[in-house]
């Protein structure tokens, strides 16, 4: 027996699932540090030291996940610690106004009409009613959240059961997110992002909030538009915006021209609201309510209270935020990561920021692993009993000291993390190990040497492949005087050129390169480093500098940092960036789109995976045109690309336009255990 456990230590496998169980004990542990104390936990050290843990440990247990078999302990000890937390955290205001509009509703009353303080409502005042936030204020929770309270009331008017209701939404949440990363993640190791959060933990089973229903219907939304079911897809949306308006905004970004069809459904569950219907009910005040006169922990106004000394109006940051999300819903393909970026510039500018608003955003780490996002539920934890009078320490309520702790941290890393363009996609690819180089060419027999020349193959098996447009001889020629150089013909135009050479390509990683550019001696290896490092990354573009020089091109000393900050926001690379992708999430031609073949295609990269910049990886003239500081040329061109980005958008596009090729996922390349 104890050579058997030996030989096991020695292994890498063995090694992994006793280091994965001994972080699953420490997270066990460090539930318990934070559970036990009950009902004295409001406030005390055992909080912090218990979350803090629990949410190291929940880093520990992915890292060391050694397989599929670790996903049964994770979704037990998740239970486990949810079922512990519903009767170990304290009652609070939110879970006792469940519990009294429920109430209300059983008597016969509406909770639109009368608030908690009313006068007709004073015979039915108990415990629960002395516990009540905003006492002057009906009902804020939109129909379904009003028909849950009232079936909860009329099952069990006790806190412990609301809370449970609550938890098995939030269960229900893990089984879609479970379902969601199937097809790209081979043993769901980031399940545990959600499971074993403590703020989802906390928020749901010990606070009990109603996000935890809000997020499942928009998982269950986004599940269903994956699965191109809009008959669930439009439903589910509609009941999350039946529990609280906030997912209306995230309606634009799912409804496409082939779902249209399915549009009524969305409003089905509008039906609601008829037994709440009274001529005197906006159910909109609470939106201006929110707008106008509640005003904590905002990340936004927190910036400008630092930067300008000035709480900025709401309508300015409504401004901003509704720029933000139409530059989202114009360049972001995927569905499900638009949705995750349009949340997060709610939560950015939303004047209230409470700790479990964070649920929003919670399932979509995930998918996207957002570093910024990801250390924002651990400096957000302090802030969690800000408002419990119980809390009487000067620490819970010193609000510029919370907000500090919490808001630096997340500001920095998602500055680094633009700049050094690190970013996450659920997908994952095989290692790359080759490269393809595409060079089309059209009429460059004086530039085809030198670019030939430029690429260095001894680092990794590199093939060249020249396509020329067939309008003068010469280059081909050339070309094929280099070992190891394919050239070949195709119809006339750039689009061709290059469908003909991936079609041709053989090798990983295929790279498309202007004649007249020059790539950098580390270009191809940091590329590959690049690749390797982020196995979610598709592709990208090396950032292109200018060798040209005199008036006309004295701005050029600024183009790569401005190259760099458009392609790291947007994703799109323009045309004299050169790009380059994983041959294996493509197949079919490149779009045979004239002048927008760049634009749709980085377009599709990103439907595919994440977008890496590399900077000063090439470096070439301009190609053909010249800067002339023609502002009409400039807005043509704005024109059209906004035209273009609309249709697209709007899935108008006639079919010879955008189905030319088809990018496809790959299979999910399977982790190897190490």
């Amino acid at each position: 027996m104890f050579l058997l456990t030996e030989v096991v230590l020695k292994s890498r496998l063995g090694q992994k699932i006793y280091l994965a169980a001994g972080a699953v004990i420490a997270y066990a542990f460090f539930s318990a540090f934070l559970l036990v104390p009950g009902k004295n936990i409001v406030g005390s050290p055992y909080y912090l030291i218990g979350a803090v843990g629990m949410f190291m440990s929940m880093l520990w247990i992915m890292k060391l996940w050694p397989g599929r078999q670790m996903l049964v302990a994770v979704l037990l000890l998740a239970l486990l610690v949810r079922v512990v937390a519903i009767f170990q955290f304290p009652e609070n205001s939110d879970i006792n106004r469940y519990v009294w509009e429920g109430e209300v509703q059983l008597a016969g009353y509406n909770p639109y009409l009368l608030a908690p303080e009313a006068e007709a409502l004073k015979h039915l005042r108990n415990e629960n009613w002395q516990d009540i936030n905003f006492k002057n204020i009906p009902a804020i929770y939109w129909p379904f959240a009003q028909m849950l309270f009232k079936a909860g009331a009329a099952i069990s008017p006790t806190f412990w059961f609301f809370k449970t209701i609550l938890v098995l939404f939030d269960l229900g949440t893990i089984f879609l997110l479970l379902l969601m990363i199937r097809p790209f993640s081979s043993d769901f190791r980031e399940i545990v992002l959600y499971a074993l959060n403590p703020l989802t933990i906390i928020s749901v089973a010990g606070e009990g909030h109603l996000e935890s229903i809000l997020v499942f219907w928009i998982m269950l939304s986004l599940y269903g538009c994956i699965q191109k079911k809009p008959w669930l897809m439009y439903p589910a949306l509609g009941l999350a915006v039946m529990t609280k308006l906030t997912p209306v905004i995230f309606l634009p970004l799912l409804v496409e021209r082939g779902n249209i069809k399915y549009f009524p459904l969305f409003l089905l569950p509008f039906a609601l609201m008829i037994p709440y219907y009274d001529p005197g009910i906006n159910f909109l005040s609470t939106l201006n309510l929110f707008l106008s006169s509640f005003n904590h922990n905002g990340l936004f106004n927190y910036v400008s209270q630092v930067m300008i000394g000035v709480l900025p109006s709401a309508w300015v940051a409504m401004f901003f935020a509704a720029c933000l999300c139409g530059f989202v819903f114009f360049l972001t393909p995927d569905r499900t990561r638009s949705v995750f970026l349009v949340s997060a510039i709610l939560l950015v500018f939303a004047p209230t920021f409470h700790t479990w608003y964070l649920l929003l955003i919670t399932p979509f780490l995930v998918f996207y692993r957002s570093p910024p996002w990801i250390i924002l539920h651990l400096t957000m934890l302090p802030l969690v009993f800000f408002f419990h009078p119980w809390a009487t320490h000067p620490f819970w309520h010193n609000q510029p000291l919370l907000q500090g702790i919490e808001f630096l941290p997340f500001i920095a890393t998602g500055l680094w993390c633009f700049w050094k363009n690190r970013q996450y996609w659920p997908a994952r690819f095989q290692q790359a190990q080759s490269v393809s180089v595409i060079i089309p060419t059209d009429n460059e027999a004086q530039n085809i040497s030198e670019c030939v020349r430029s690429i260095d193959s001894r680092d990794c098996p590199v093939e060249i492949i020249v396509v020329d447009g067939g309008f003068l001889v010469g280059t081909p020629d050339i070309a094929e005087t280099f070992p190891g150089v394919t050239s070949l013909s195709s119809e006339p135009g750039r689009r061709m050129q290059i469908s003909t050479g991936i079609c041709a390509a053989q090798n990983d990683v295929i790279v498309v390169l202007d004649a007249d550019s020059r790539l950098l001696p580390d270009a191809i290896p940091r590329m590959l480093r690049a690749l390797r490092e982020n196995d979610s990354t598709v592709g990208g573009c090396f950032g292109a500098i200018s060798d040209e020089s005199g008036p006309g091109m004295r701005l050029n000393r600024f183009a790569p940092v401005l190259n760099r900050i458009w392609t790291l926001a947007s994703g799109i690379s323009l045309g004299d960036q050169v790009k380059f992708f994983r041959r294996s999430a493509f197949q079919g031609r490149f779009p045979a789109i004239r002048h927008m073949e760049d634009i749709e295609l980085s377009l599709r990269m990103k439907e595919n995976g994440a977008i890496v910049f590399l900077p000063g990886g090439v470096t070439g003239t301009a190609r053909r045109r010249r800067p002339t500081g023609n502002w009409t040329d400039f807005i043509k061109t704005l024109y059209k690309t906004m035209r273009y980005l609309t249709l697209r958008r709007l899935g108008l596009l006639a079919r010879n336009t955008a189905d030319c090729y088809h990018a496809v996922s790959t299979d999910p390349a399977k982790k190897q255990a190490a």
